[in-house]
């Protein structure tokens, strides 16, 4: 299954809690939606530090059962979901 891969994001300490992340993850959904309507993707996989699953948990991402026990956590977000939320914005 065609899908994006998401690097991890993160912001400076010094910048935490001004809406960074937010507006990072934000553009990566907006580029991810234009992306796989040009190439068909359907998914945007991220590998979160497991401290930090849960700021990827708040936007939608979800833990991918079986992922191996150490290191980051494969979590994923349909793309369909995107699309469904800025439909209902209109």
């Amino acid at each position: 299954m065609p899908l994006i891969l998401l690097a991890r994001l993160a912001v400076d300490l010094r910048f935490a809690g001004k809406g960074i992340g937010h507006a990072l993850i934000s553009e990566a959904f907006r580029i991810s939606l234009q992306v796989s309507g040009e190439v068909g993707c359907r998914c945007v996989i991220a590998d979160a530090y497991r401290d930090r699953m849960s700021w990827y948990v708040r936007y939608g991402f979800i833990p991918i059962e079986g992922a191996v026990a150490e290191g980051p956590q494969r979590m994923f977000f349909d793309i369909r979901t995107i699309r469904k939320a800025l439909q209902s914005q209109l």
